[in-house]
């Protein structure tokens, strides 16, 4: 039987999303009711913001999908892949700023998380300051910037695992 790339990614990534997408959903109407309810709405949240935030929501999703299935692929490679999740979700955590604003990094951490995939997946936290729209394009660029280079990537380590597959001994 033979899988082809797009196939079975593809059906990897809709099968996650799926799985999360009815619970993310559901969480974020609560959270914002919740939050709405208690604070009200940020004085400086506009359409932008929001229409940003989805955006920048989307493509983080879509850049960590890709790099967690990279990692998942290294299993082929690497016997236990689970220390590497670890590391990376405490980075990502790190440079995304879900630990610590990165706007109290020094500047060259500052510098780093804007650059690194790491920090990318999580720049929708960023669509709530107000230099959201000077730097939009920039963030946004990075994303789509780092998801075209680790689906290259994605593609050719996919292709290498396949050649290193044996099923039933064929």
């Amino acid at each position: 039987m033979h899988i082809d790339l797009f196939g079975y990614l593809n059906y990897n990534f809709i099968k996650k999303i799926g799985e999360e997408i009815i619970p993310f959903i559901v969480i974020s109407i609560l959270g914002i009711i919740v939050m709405i309810s208690i604070l009200g709405l940020p004085a400086n949240f506009t359409l932008f913001n929001f229409i940003s935030m989805i955006i920048t929501f989307i493509l983080g999703s879509i850049l960590a999908l890709i790099f967690y299935s990279i990692f998942g692929l290294l299993a082929f490679y690497i016997q236990k892949v689970n220390s590497l999740y670890q590391m990376t979700d405490k980075i990502v955590m790190v440079l995304g700023g879900s630990y610590v604003p990165i706007s109290l990094f020094p500047n060259i951490m500052k510098k780093i998380a804007m650059y690194s995939p790491f920090g990318a997946i999580n720049f929708v936290t960023s669509t709530v300051y107000d230099s959201w729209k000077n730097e939009y394009i920039i963030k946004i660029g990075m994303q789509i910037f780092w998801i075209f280079i680790f689906y290259i990537l994605l593609q050719e380590l996919y292709k290498r695992a396949k050649r290193r597959l044996s099923i039933n001994g064929g």
